[in-house]
């Protein structure tokens, strides 16, 4: 874990889980040093350490599923930096939502938030795990200026009546809560349109 060429693409992760060197990468992981590591990773590799031995288990009151006419969501309320969000994200299955981008951008995912946010108890997690006094969740990267890479968050507060979606570039160490997409809702739309809060 302490060499610079370290790769987890390089780990049979699958024979390591067999072994007591699991327990020793687990933690390592755990570890906001090895955010760079997690940025290599391939999905593969993600989706075969899991997410939980990037950030220990996540409990079913910091998950809140919600599905729109075209996609599944998880909104997780724990805040984490966009690096490990998004590796979090990748190890569920899916990814960091899409933040507004013409008509690939499923804009029934504003309305659902707003709709999770309202509840009292989710709106008491959320103003409690928030990491400065916004409440912001983190979107997928696109590429700003000069082509370097941009993390946008979705603030709540800037929502008056579907005013937007407030984008803000934020620093990767910032830590927030964030939405994950887990894909086409097709399949599943004739057996779940409600929404699930836990």
């Amino acid at each position: 874990m302490k060499s610079d060429q370290l790769t987890l693409n390089a780990i049979d992760i699958e024979e390591t889980k067999e072994s007591k060197a699991f327990k020793k990468l687990k933690r390592a992981l755990k570890k906001i040093s090895a955010d760079d590591l997690l940025v290599g990773a391939s999905d593969e590799t993600l989706v075969a350490i899991g997410y939980e031995n990037l950030v220990g288990k996540i409990g079913d009151s910091l998950i809140n599923n919600f599905t729109t006419a075209s996609h599944n969501y998880s909104m997780i309320l724990k805040p984490l930096s966009y690096v490990r969000a998004s590796a979090v994200a990748t190890a569920m299955g899916g990814s960091l939502a899409p933040q507004a981008a013409g008509e690939s951008y499923d804009f029934e995912l504003v309305d659902e938030i707003q709709f999770l946010a309202s509840n009292e108890q989710i709106a008491s997690q959320l103003s409690n795990g928030k990491a400065d006094d916004r409440s912001l969740a983190w979107l997928e990267e696109k590429i700003g200026e000069d082509n370097q890479k941009i993390y946008s968050a979705l603030d709540l507060q800037s929502f008056d009546q579907y005013s937007g979606n407030g984008e803000s570039p934020l620093s990767r160490d910032n830590k927030l809560w964030f939405i994950v997409d887990l894909g086409s809702s097709e399949a599943t739309a004739e057996t779940s349109n409600s929404i699930d809060v836990f």
